[in-house]
């Protein structure tokens, strides 16, 4: 959970920046493009949106809680023109509009990276932790939740409440019936045809998704690390008998932008939610500088925009009492000491350039001040060669697979979890039968009820779902009545009580960690192996850069002392 101080933007040495455009306040675009804009602390919502109409924009939405407005502008020069006022704290594009050009999706790093092809028996490995699949979760048992673990001191509290900030949740899914609130999941996004494709008009003219599915699978399979229902069918999660509710605010194409996820949070801080887990970074930029000499003036202030706007939206859920959990990503990057940068901007496709990055810039949300940062681990133990790290950043460590190492003497490195029949069939993952094509997807079916369908993944998009279950419990166990039916127990505390409870980890002896076995996986692309060493840096006590304070157990957070 890295601290940083919030970053002021000052309007006086911005107020010359002109748009991605250039043109004068008199130039109008062909297209409005959509921007966010970030007000003062302190002003008063009328008055500031009466600024931005009297600019000409058009106020869509504004979060009052945050001080952001979502607006649209035809004007080129919209960006000088809000900062040449000096009554807003930033600017910075959002989301496209119909003036981008249709493309085919561009393709981004996903949920499943470096996979590595199922071999060998399962035969070997029992259920008698879980449910029938729990042989192929050994991420469960890495973190000690277990029949003879976890579970048979705290399964978690229904009045416990986790928000799944992601592409929504298959709710239908017999792992995950009764464990998601359709009170109170809500979705935040619009389809955007640029990238996710054309919307369903004929279920749907708004192009606005229903909470409770997920197109993507993402959302689910995080969903299901969490709470899958310890029942005797499928897979379990860490806090079997906790409530979900579903957030959804990612673009079906994984894009999560920063209107969606002030909207997402905040909703959460408003509605008694007790912990968010947050498996991505928020677009454009996988990086946010705000003084990035490799950056316009423009960009850097849209960038500092980002930070300010997020580290507000984070301090404002944990002082409604959310804890935060993030995924560090999956750059194989040592966000400590961050060098390079050459995904940003991912939107639109095609915007990205090379540029060289330092420690001033910051991966969002997991390095907001208040969020706590989970890298991933392999079944051996080691990071996984993918996941990101670093001093400062990495608060926890949890299993979230794929590192290559034959030491693990597994026949699968990956872990199992919940996905949607919906994301299966738009991929083509199953024939007309309903049965996988993909030796990745298992199908498994009640004798008179629906299949449930499971998949094999990797990435710390799981690794952050493990803790947030572990939070879960602890909200479970030490939470207080919140007076309104549900339990609330404050982030600080729950935060010491991960850390307390998680089970320290050392570097490795030489300090370093080699990744011989993927060199020939990525030569193709360029690569060597040596290209994923990484250094694991020590810090006071337990800490260290790899495994933060530990890798988090959910039977040692359970139990008495």
């Amino acid at each position: 959970m890295k601290r940083y101080a919030s970053i002021v933007i000052a309007a006086a040495l911005v107020s010359g920046i002109e748009g991605p455009s250039t043109g004068d306040a008199r130039t109008s675009l062909a297209h409005p493009r959509r921007y966010v804009v970030l007000f003062e602390v302190g002003s008063r919502t009328s008055s500031s949106t009466a600024v931005l109409e009297s600019l000409g924009a058009k106020v869509l939405k504004v979060n009052a809680h945050i001080g952001l407005a979502t607006v649209q502008s035809s004007s080129a020069a919209f960006t000088s023109q809000v900062m040449s006022t000096g009554r807003f704290a930033g600017v910075a594009r959002d989301r496209g509009m119909a003036a981008v050009p249709r493309r085919a999706p561009t393709p981004r790093p996903g949920p499943l990276v470096g996979r590595a092809r199922p071999k060998g028996s399962v035969a070997r490995f029992t259920a008698a932790g879980g449910d029938p699949l729990y042989k192929y979760q050994w991420n469960m048992k890495m973190v000690d939740a277990s029949r003879t673990g976890s579970y048979a001191v705290e399964k978690g509290d229904p009045r416990v409440l986790v928000g799944v900030m992601d592409t929504g949740i298959e709710a239908r899914h017999p792992d995950l019936r009764g464990a998601v609130s359709r009170s109170l999941s809500r979705n935040f996004v619009t389809d955007m045809p640029d990238v996710d494709g054309p919307c369903n008009q004929e279920k749907d003219r708004s192009c606005s998704d229903p909470p409770l599915s997920d197109p993507v699978g993402h959302g689910t399979w995080v969903a299901s690390a969490i709470a899958a229902r310890l029942d005797g069918f499928g897979i379990s999660g860490v806090a079997p008998k906790v409530k979900l509710v579903s957030l959804r605010a990612i673009q079906d194409s994984g894009y999560i932008f920063l209107q969606s996820f002030v909207d997402g949070l905040t909703y959460a801080a408003d509605n008694g939610i007790d912990v968010v887990n947050m498996s991505f970074f928020i677009d454009p930029w996988l990086f946010n500088c705000p003084s990035n000499s490799a950056d316009s003036e423009h960009a850097q202030l849209e960038q500092a925009t980002i930070i300010e706007t997020v580290q507000r939206t984070v301090d404002y859920a944990r002082g409604k009492g959310v804890t935060m959990v993030a995924a560090l990503g999956n750059e194989w990057a040592d966000l400590a000491h961050p060098t390079t940068d050459e995904i940003s901007p991912d939107y639109p496709p095609g915007s990205e350039y090379p540029r060289t990055v330092d420690d001033s810039c910051l991966e969002l949300p997991a390095e907001a001040t208040g969020v706590i940062g989970v890298s991933a681990l392999g079944p051996s133990g080691r990071k996984s060669w993918y996941s990101n790290w670093g001093l400062g950043p990495a608060d926890v460590a949890a299993p979230g697979g794929d590192d290559f190492d034959p030491a693990a003497d597994l026949p699968l490195n990956l872990p199992l979890g919940a996905t949607s029949k919906e994301s299966l069939k738009a991929s083509g993952a199953l024939d007309g039968k309903g049965r996988p094509r993909d030796p990745f997807v298992l199908r498994r079916c009640k004798e008179r009820g629906p299949c449930a369908y499971y998949s094999f993944g990797a990435g710390t998009s799981y690794s952050a779902p493990i803790a947030a279950g572990v939070a879960a419990l602890i909200v479970s166990l030490s939470g207080t009545d919140d007076g309104e039916g549900g339990l609330t127990m404050s982030p600080d505390a729950v935060e010491a009580a991960l850390f307390a409870s998680a089970s320290p980890h050392a570097c490795p002896e030489s300090g370093k960690q080699e990744y011989p076995e993927i060199g020939d996986t990525f030569e193709s692309f360029g690569y060597s192996w040596q290209d994923f060493t990484a250094t694991c840096e020590a810090g006071e006590g337990n800490l260290n850069g790899f495994y933060g304070s530990g890798i988090v157990n959910a039977l040692n957070a359970v139990m008495p002392g």
